[in-house]
């Protein structure tokens, strides 16, 4: 009988991880919306920085070749995952510890 307890307190815990999920990303897109200039703004400017980064990687490795085993196409392969990556958390999480401020609100 405990183990039956038991799971249903997982389940119910997971449905409300995804519950909170969901309301982060109802706020984040509701934010991006209130501000479109400056979430244009952030697009733009997180792609010139990340072009001026792959442009930098292509000068180090035409300078300086291979590093310890390191290709250039190892290393931009790194940097499209690491990019892909945070583009993922910053437009669900607000990039800012938006969850941990909210679930402090929610919970306390």
């Amino acid at each position: 009988m405990k183990i039956k307890n038991k799971q249903r307190s997982i389940f119910q815990e997971a449905k409300s991880e995804v519950w909170m999920a969901k309301e982060y990303v109802k706020s984040n897109i509701a934010s991006a919306a209130e501000l479109r200039v400056s979430f244009l703004m952030q697009v733009v400017g997180m792609m010139l920085n990340n072009t001026a980064f792959l442009v930098v990687w292509i000068l180090f490795f035409k300078a300086f070749g291979d590093i310890n085993g390191w290709t250039a196409n190892e290393m931009f392969a790194l940097q499209g995952f690491v990019a892909v990556a945070y583009g993922f958390t910053f437009s669900l999480f607000s990039g800012d510890g938006y969850p941990l401020k909210c679930t402090k609100v929610l919970y306390n």
